[in-house]
């Protein structure tokens, strides 16, 4: 699962209403122009929660991905030509120039995930939103995992427990040099790049 927690602070006088919108691209194989056709979405009104799966990728075909939000999702749309729009591009999308996304999923679509939720912020006032975007090893699996980590609190004690697992692993060789960043080079970063982006890809 990749966590990503976005904080929004209202440094205004006056009560703010913002939308936030979440927007993935499902390939769920080796090329999108191959599986794009394949992908099976659906939303799940339980969780909140867009998924999304491959059954003909041999390999994962009982995968299921998804995508969701802490907060409640206000609309949402498995349609990346109903999310971007005719001529339009995910830089300004047509989906940000309506009221709402047409909550459309199923088959054969060009598959995107993209949620929208609104967030109301008093004058001063601080508040974090989770984005999870994931896979489960069954479709029981990924409710699992949405249902361990859609909270902020969760989602953010699993990102500490993260950090805490890669500083144990990368500590365990330490290089000193007289410049600080090949210290952190190579005391960290080719140290995880070795082990994420080749032993475990």
């Amino acid at each position: 699962v990749k966590i990503s927690i976005l904080r929004l602070t209202n440094t205004s006088a006056r009560e703010r209403t913002l939308g936030l919108t979440a927007y993935a691209e499902w390939t769920l194989g080796a090329q999108r122009a191959q599986t794009r056709h394949n992908v099976r979405t659906w939303f799940a009104d339980d969780v909140g929660a867009l998924l999304a799966q491959n059954r003909f990728e041999a390999g994962f075909a009982d995968r299921v991905a998804f995508l969701t939000l802490s907060e409640p999702v206000r609309s949402f749309t498995a349609s990346r030509a109903a999310f971007i729009g005719r001529n339009g591009s995910l830089a300004y999308p047509l989906a940000f120039r309506r009221p709402a996304m047409d909550g459309e999923t199923g088959v054969g679509l060009d598959p995107c995930a993209a949620l929208q939720c609104a967030v109301t912020l008093a004058p001063g006032e601080t508040r974090e939103v989770a984005v999870l975007l994931g896979s489960g090893a069954t479709e029981a699996d990924a409710y699992r995992l949405l249902d361990e980590l859609r909270t902020v609190e969760h989602a953010s004690a699993a990102l500490s427990a993260a950090r805490r697992a890669w500083d144990d692993r990368l500590s365990v060789v330490t290089v000193r040099t007289p410049e600080p960043a090949l210290d952190a080079m190579l005391n960290k970063w080719t140290l995880y790049q070795a082990l994420s982006g080749r032993m475990w890809a």
